[in-house]
């Protein structure tokens, strides 16, 4: 009887490791790796309101005139368009010009309008620059190139010109701790002194 209970216990282990060898694989079965992706987001795309100024519809000049050691520039931004068109008053005129004017600086004076502002066809907004013709510096002069721009809308800025080109000519001193410093109010529904 032990023989018989031998065998059978033998059976059963060889059994038993048949089946396990085969349900196992020959091989590792690879398991893919599954990392978490972040879903796309797109950023918007700002767009414009109907009534919003846009570029083609405006032109953006500026007059100077020398006067007494300054420079004076008067700043119009008309609507020469055949509708009425709105466009915030908050943002600043900015100055532009080369890398290597390194002592001109914009001096804020005034406090901009509130909000937006509806121009008329051939309605103007203005503002005024202000800004030394040389005597500030004790160095010699240079000129340069000076371009006066305006944000309308999100998307858009517009360039002012003088006689026709988008820069002007402005007495820069070439000692780059001698700043020149240009006055510029904020545009405004009348005109400046």
């Amino acid at each position: 009887m032990k023989s018989w209970v031998s065998v059978i216990l033998a059976v059963i282990f060889l059994g038993s490791v048949v089946v396990f060898n085969i349900r196992q694989p020959s091989k590792p079965i690879a398991r893919s790796i599954i990392t978490p992706q972040a879903s796309p987001t797109s950023t918007p795309i700002p767009t414009l309101g109907s009534d919003e100024c846009r570029n083609e519809s405006l032109r953006g000049t500026i007059n100077l005139e020398p006067a007494a050691g300054n420079l004076h520039g008067s700043v119009k931004l008309t609507n020469i368009s055949q509708k009425p068109c709105v466009i915030s008053l908050n943002n600043k005129l900015q100055l532009s010009y080369l890398p290597t004017v390194k002592n001109v600086t914009a001096n804020y004076v005034g406090t901009p309008s509130a909000g937006m502002s509806r121009l008329f066809p051939n309605a103007s907004f203005y503002a005024t620059l202000s800004m030394p013709n040389g005597p500030q510096c004790k160095s010699s002069l240079y000129q340069a190139q000076i371009g006066l721009s305006y944000q309308i809308n999100t998307l858009e800025t517009i360039i002012f010109t003088t006689q026709g080109k988008p820069s002007f000519m402005m007495n820069v001193c070439t000692d780059p701790i001698e700043a020149t410093k240009v006055d510029i109010s904020p545009l405004s529904i009348q005109p400046g002194p």
